[in-house]
């Protein structure tokens, strides 16, 4: 690595034998009329005071050398922006200059070199997608560029600048002499890709470290960067044209790095995170392809994918039940689905997988998480992890080749491991007449539902939804209606309807009767189907939302009949000593509960209140029981603490059963009422004992069993160890 002192920039570029090559993974041309004018200002203090500007460093490396004629080629691995910036505006110098020769002699100078072959005659080579426009400028034959471009913009700005600086009294070779007082310090690498002889870091780690003090790159920057800064200058072109502007046309540049992200969880089964894109990627890539061009092909091959995803109108007419599938995902703003749609319909593009089982299996998914939502017995981060991974894992696991996609992926879902989380049709019905659908998905469950009721997918466009119990409503009109009644049912789905723009606003907050004719002379099925003859109010609207129901558990799909069992949620264990506890319950034969697991307490294993009782006699009290809505807990009740609820289970450390997260093993007593101080004790094998202060009957029950039970527990569990 060689390190100049400051120079001028234009001492730099000046030379004849050299060219420089922004290679292709660098970003384009990014400048914006700002940094022009900044720049400008900077020439002209420089020329005014004489004060020299530090305008950064400029880093290369030599990727030839002529020793005949002594010409080299240098790429640019930072300092794209500031050179060609510093070019554009030697340009605009040249174009505002009326004097030929002077004209002749900045193009001569300064922009190409007069004796290299045509390919490397401009002096500065640019990216593919500003190259074209930029070597206009520099050969003065502008004439069919195209000017909205970021590289004409600036080039005009700074003629613009030049030519109010020469109004001024500046003249064209004071403005060279103001960029002369602009000093960069270079840094050659000196990096030889055939000897390797003088390589002293990898080019990606330096161009990683350059950009980390910059703007930061994005992660699609860093993968495009890492996969074809290794190779030579020829392939990085070639693969950069026939496979990276593949992906950027299919799917726009903004979306690459989350594209990347799918492209990831569906390759590893894991939820790659945000940001995390390009570290993945590198741990990852030689576990999967041998070579750039490989690694680069499948990214453009599963780029398809990901656009008929983003714009389903691309995936063609012979699709259209598919297309509107994905419409519908869109809609719903499934976007953590991606990675399995993106494998489905790989496979399906590849003839691995009938379209009519994808369509079914899309279908599937989109039911399920619909259900799911509206009926909230599963979390929406849940629903986010169900849909990113297992969803993808259940359909590469499927086994069976003779079993559809769409009947394996219906019956795991329906028959899911550790507890239900397909909604049945009275769970759903009961939240689907109750949930607000002016808030959430108010046009595609209108749209669904008059398609169902007329039995045909409409071709009107649904303007607007109507709200037949009005929004505000006049007690004049609506007399029977409570203000809480109103709140809970105005914008449920037997309240609204689509109708068409004009009328929506000519019913207003009128009265039913008064909105009688337009729902009956609605272009909608759905709408003119409403009875309207016996008025309106919270009954109809419920009759009508029952009915509404009954179609929805028709177009979302039922689950499937549960045929499997669903299994003992074992904790997340990530200690031999805590799955050494779990195997000694086992091998024991202690009593458990299958329980359905919420959210909040997954993997959590539940012991049974006959073993409860067993290590610890129950308090005299009353009405001990196991309370229904808490199944986590075995409640006794005596007369000093009232309801004490008791736990055993494994999970984490906690004073608050709400807060466990199912790690380590305890045992807890928590008391209902809250000014009560809670007392805790750890032992080694991570018992945790809570009891509150005061309740003396407790701290006697504790005290016997940090006495008698919970050694003989320890070394119980010790001689299970020393055998295994």
């Amino acid at each position: 690595m060689q390190v100049s002192q400051p120079i001028p920039i234009t001492k730099f570029i000046n030379s004849n034998d050299l060219t420089f090559i922004i290679p292709v993974y660098q970003r384009n041309y990014t400048w914006q009329a700002d940094d022009c004018v900044k720049l400008f200002e900077d020439v002209i203090d420089g020329f005014n005071d004489r004060i020299k500007h530090y305008f950064g460093n400029i880093v290369y490396n030599e990727i030839a050398h002529d020793s005949l004629t002594g010409f080299s080629t240098y790429v640019l691995i930072d300092g794209q922006q500031r050179i060609t910036s510093t070019m554009l505006l030697l340009a605009a110098i040249r174009d505002e200059e009326e004097d030929e020769a002077s004209r002749d002699n900045i193009t001569s100078t300064y922009l190409i070199n007069k004796s290299a072959t045509e390919k490397l005659r401009v002096k500065l080579k640019q990216v593919e997608t500003d190259r074209d426009v930029y070597d206009a400028i520099i050969s003065s034959q502008t004439e069919h560029v195209d000017k909205s471009s970021i590289v004409y913009r600036n080039y005009s700005k700074f003629r613009s600048l030049v030519k109010k600086a020469k109004e001024d009294g500046m003249s064209s070779s004071d403005v060279i002499d103001g960029l002369k007082y602009l000093e960069v310090i270079t840094i050659d690498l000196q990096f030889d890709p055939q000897s390797k002889s003088h390589r002293t870091e990898s080019p990606q780690v330096i161009f990683e470290s350059i950009n980390a003090t910059g703007q930061p790159l994005t992660s699609a920057d860093l993968i495009r960067n890492f996969l074809l800064l290794e190779i030579g200058i020829e392939k990085q072109e070639d693969y950069y044209k026939h496979y990276w502007l593949t992906i950027e046309k299919n799917i726009g540049n903004e979306n690459i790095s989350d594209f990347i992200r799918r492209y990831l969880t569906l390759k590893t089964l894991e939820d790659v995170k945000q940001d995390t894109e390009y570290k993945e990627y590198k741990k990852r890539y030689r576990e999967y392809f041998n070579s750039s061009e490989d690694a680069l092909k499948e990214l453009a091959h599963y780029s398809i994918y990901y656009k008929w995803i983003k714009h389903p109108e691309f995936i063609g007419k012979d699709h259209e039940s598919t297309s509107k599938l994905l419409q519908d995902i869109d809609e719903l703003r499934m976007l953590p689905a991606t990675p399995a749609l993106m494998w489905l319909l790989e496979r399906a593009d590849n003839n691995k997988i009938d379209y009519k089982d994808i369509n079914k299996t899309i279908d599937v998914i989109v039911s399920w998480s619909f259900r799911a939502r509206i009926s909230n017995i599963v979390s929406s981060g849940e629903i986010g992890r169900i849909l990113t991974t297992e969803i993808l894992s259940m359909l590469k696991n499927k086994k069976d080749s003779n079993q559809k996609y769409s009947d394996h992926l219906w019956f795991e879902l329906s028959n899911y491991r550790l507890r239900d989380i397909y909604p049945k049709d009275d769970v759903f019905k009961e939240a689907f007449i109750r949930y607000d659908f002016y808030k959430s998905y108010r046009k595609y469950v209108q749209q669904k539902l008059a398609e169902k009721v007329s039995n045909d997918q409409t071709e009107i466009v649904l303007e607007s939804i109507e709200h037949i119990m009005p929004q505000t409503i006049d007690s004049k009109y609506w007399p029977r209606i409570s203000m809480n009644d109103h709140a809970a049912w105005v914008n449920t789905i037997g309240n609204l309807t689509p109708l068409n723009m004009p009328d929506n606003i000519a019913n207003s907050n009128h009265s039913f009767k008064e909105k009688i004719p337009n729902i009956k002379n609605s272009d909608w099925q759905i709408t003119r189907d409403i009875d309207t003859s016996h008025g309106w109010g919270i009954d109809n609207i419920r009759e009508r939302a029952m009915t509404l129901a009954d179609y929805a558990t028709k177009i979302w799909r039922s689950p499937a009949l549960r045929t499997r069992e669903i299994e003992v949620a074992h904790p997340g264990v990530k200690t031999n000593r805590n799955q050494k506890f779990i195997d000694w319950i086992d091998e024991m034969n202690l009593p458990y509960i299958k329980v359905h697991a919420s959210s909040s307490y997954n993997g959590v294993l539940r012991l049974t209140s006959d073993y409860l009782d067993s290590i610890m006699p129950v308090i005299e009290g009353e009405d001990n029981k196991w309370e229904s809505n808490h199944a986590y807990a075995y409640e006794i009740k005596n007369e000093a603490s009232g309801w004490t609820r008791i736990n055993l289970t494994l999970n984490s450390i906690s004073s608050s059963p709400e807060q466990l997260k199912g790690q380590s093993i305890i045992m807890g007593f928590l008391n209902k009422q809250p000014s009560n101080k809670a007392w805790t004790w750890f032992s080694p094998i991570g018992w945790t004992l809570n009891f509150e202060e005061g309740n003396e009957v407790l701290k006697d029950e504790v005290k016997r069993i940090l006495e008698e039970e919970v050694p003989r527990f320890e070394q119980e569990l010790k001689d299970y160890e020393s055998k295994n």
